[in-house]
Formats: C-alpha cells, structure tokens, sequence
C-alpha cells in the first residue's frame, strides 16, 4: 500500500512537473499567397488570310504593353492568346465558349458582325465577359451588351457624306440607294442630319445587277425637270453592284455631268476601277473610308513598323487590332484586377481615358466608339487608266475634312 501511494506521488509530481514546464508551440500565421500578376487575355483573329497581319499586331502590341507595365513599374504582365474563326460564325461560338472555359474572359477580335450573331454575346452574357470588336459595324448592335466596338457603326457615314456635301456647297441631292437595311439606314441618318433638300430617293431591288435603266430614267427623269437655282448632286449608297449602275449611266448626260459622292460600299473599288472607271472618272464619286488619322504620331511610329515588315501602309483593320489590345490591357492596369464583373463594368469609363494609334478611344453608352476619322477617296482618270486617289480626311473629333486636292 505504501508503495502505491509513493509511486502516485511520484507520478503526480512528474505530471505537474510536466504541465508547469510545458511551452504552448508558438503558431506561425498563414501567410497568404502573393497574387498573380500573369494575366492571359483572348483574341480570335477573322480569317485565315487575315491571321498573319492580326497576329503581327497583336503581338506587338503585347511586346508594347509590357514594356509599358515595366517602364512604369506596374506589375501586370499580358499574354494574347490567338485564335482564329476562319471566316465562320460557328468557329467564333466555339473559341469564345472555349475562352470561357478556361476563366478567359476579355477577348477582342470579332471582326465581322456575323461574329457577335454567333451566340457568343450570349456566352459572354452568361459569364460577365468582355468583348471588344476591332470590325463589326452593324447598326444592330449598337446596344448595351457585353460586346464593345473600337469602330463606329455604318449609319455614322452619313457625318462625313453630310460635310462633304456642305464643303462642296450643294444645297440639293438625288439619293440612288440599294433597297436594303444598310443603305435605308445611311440614308435616313443622312436625312436627318443634312441641312439641304432631298428632291428624289430612287430606291432598287438589293438583288439587281444587270438593268438599272428603270432606276437611272427615274433619276435623270429629276435632274431635267429641277428647276431651282442650284446644281444637284447625287449620292449612292451601292456595293459592287454600282459598277454596272455606273456604266450604264453614260447614257444619261444629267447625271454624268455632276458630281457624285457615295459610301463606304464603293471606295476604292478595282472593279469600279476596271469595268467603270471612265464613267466614276467622270463624276468623281467621292467615298469615306474609316480610317487612322496619319498625323497621329503614335500611328507613324507603328506604322513605320508595319511597313518594314508588309512594305505597306497600316490599314484601319489591324491599327484598330492594335488599339483593341490595348483597352483590354487597360481594363486590368486601370482598375487594377481581374475580376470579370469589375472590368465589364468599367471599361466605358476606361476607355474614356485612353487614346491609341486610331485616336481617342472614348466609347459611347451603348459600347461603341464615340467618334473615328474616314479618309475621303475620289475617282481619278491618269493617262487613260483609272484609280482611285486619296483627297481628304474626315477628323471625327472636329467634324471637319483637311481637304489634300483640289476637290473641285
């Protein structure tokens, strides 16, 4: 018995031993991982052809826009991955639902508006994605989704069409239109918007393209009986189309002798070139074209890159491209995250403090950009050939054109 109370004693001295000598372990605090600055950006580039010049720029502009985080010490690092809709709508679904899978959610590109009819706006909608089109001008869209457009819709012609008009002081216009959405709506934006009067709109079928001699006595029919103290003009809204219109104009003396302006549907058009080239000569049918403002510093720069490597100029398609990449970026640096909702929120306003090598990047309410500049085209004849000849720009920022040619 004594034994057992010595050994309880002794046990129970070495348990308070223990407990008075015991050091809780100090718990080092969890130390939470550093964030992720790599951020990888979509881009889905429109054809085959185009996916050379696309990827050209969209990796300079990655080159750029990293060299720019590191010049000013920002932490975010960009990666474009490419993909390529080989001219299909149903591709474009594909890549855009595939970005989504794998958490990739700003993608540019989108360069045809049958792009954004594919379904991926829809995607996009279901996964707070951010779309920035460098190529689809549809009207239609010009709505609040989550598609953004870096290029003006096609109604805007009528902004520079409407200047050239007054610069040419013609008080009076014949519309000859394509009977189509594209044409009613250039026209009727140009109806509300030009300060002269409409005396005619002669309106064919989208799908004539032998016999226009219906549609060309109704015009003609118009000039001759005009009686006020000004000369008409006539404006076209046309596509190819108004190669064979024209050419079968030259039987219509009032309307080859005046001048003619039309819209982005024949600029710079070979086959106005080839099949109707003295007759376009002959009225001059001037043409906007959105395009780059070529003083823009930041343009020359690009392109002097560009033209060393295509011995060509920077067309708008790609200097748009260029841009595209750059907003996305923007969205990142200037709100300083990746989170979908936040970049999707912000990127009208991003986009309002950022200009590229097209300009100033502003977007509108509906995501589409605010104003853009067209270079002017006219129709010449040289020595018995013909072409077509850059005369002016339209600064969409001023609303006025620098006229480089004698315009009359």
């Amino acid at each position: 018995m004594n034994r057992r109370i010595i050994y309880s004693i002794l046990l129970l001295g070495m348990l308070a031993v223990a407990v008075l000598s015991f050091q809780p372990i100090e718990e080092k605090p969890v130390q939470p991982e550093p964030p992720n600055y790599n951020v990888t950006l979509g881009y889905i580039a429109s054809t085959e052809y185009s996916l050379p010049y696309e990827s050209y720029m969209v990796s300079l502009a990655e080159t750029d826009i990293n060299e720019y985080c590191v010049e000013l010490d920002i932490p975010w690092r960009f990666i474009f991955e490419i993909k390529c809709a080989e001219g299909q709508a149903q591709y474009t679904f594909d890549h855009t639902q595939e970005f989504a899978d794998n958490d990739i959610l700003v993608v540019g590109g989108y360069g045809w508006s049958s792009f954004l009819c594919s379904g991926a706006r829809k995607i996009a909608a279901e996964n707070n994605m951010t779309l920035v089109s460098m190529g689809s001008t549809s009207p239609l869209f010009a709505i609040q989704d989550n598609a953004f457009r870096l290029c003006v819709n096609d109604f805007r012609l009528a902004e520079p069409i409407c200047v050239m008009l007054d610069d040419f002081g013609y008080s009076s216009v014949v519309v000859i239109q394509r009977g189509d959405g594209w044409a009613d709506g250039i026209v009727d934006a140009f109806r509300e918007q030009y300060n002269g009067d409409i005396i005619e709109i002669v309106r064919y079928p989208p799908e004539t393209y032998e016999d226009f001699s219906l549609y060309l006595d109704a015009a003609e029919s118009t000039l001759e009986a005009y009686n006020g103290t000004d000369k008409p003009c006539v404006l076209l809204a046309s596509f190819n189309e108004a190669a064979q219109l024209l050419l079968q104009a030259s039987d219509y003396p009032c309307l080859l002798n005046t001048t003619w302006f039309g819209a982005d549907g024949t600029v710079n058009s070979r086959q106005l070139e080839d099949e109707a080239g003295l007759q376009a000569s002959a009225v001059k049918l001037f043409c906007p074209m959105q395009a780059p403002d070529p003083t823009n510093s930041w343009y020359q720069e690009i392109n002097k890159e560009y033209k060393a490597k295509y011995d060509g100029d920077l067309p708008n398609r790609e200097a748009i491209t260029y841009d595209c990449c750059w907003l996305m970026a923007h969205c990142v640096i200037d709100t300083n995250t990746t989170d979908a909702c936040t970049i999707l929120d912000s990127i009208i306003e991003v986009s309002r403090s950022h200009s590229g090598i097209t300009g100033d990047l502003s977007l509108d309410d509906n995501g589409d950009r605010a104003s853009y500049s067209y270079a002017i085209y006219k129709y010449i004849e040289d020595n018995g050939t013909y072409d077509s000849e850059l005369c002016g720009f339209y600064q969409g920022e001023t609303g006025k054109i620098e006229w480089m040619s004698d315009i009359t």
